[in-house]
């Protein structure tokens, strides 16, 4: 790779990098998928979390046969 290819590579990472420090990356995130996102939420980071298009943590559950079960929800859908 030459040097502005490297440059470049290192710039991208950079920005998405200050995305996400900022909270505008998950913001972008959520926006693209308006019927929510799953995650881990930091709160319960042995569950997998069901976010709302908003970023709202919507519940808490686990995949069982492709599909996602929740076990506790905090907003109605």
């Amino acid at each position: 790779m030459t040097d502005s290819n490297t440059e470049f590579v290192e710039a991208i990472f950079e920005e998405v990098e200050r995305d996400r420090k900022s909270g505008a990356l998950r913001k972008m995130i959520h926006a693209a998928n308006p019927d929510g996102a799953y995650g881990v939420p930091k709160q319960y980071p042995n569950h997998i979390g069901k976010y709302n298009s908003n970023g709202d943590l919507v519940a808490i559950g686990h995949y069982k046969d492709v599909g996602f079960v929740a076990e506790e929800v905090f907003i109605e859908e």
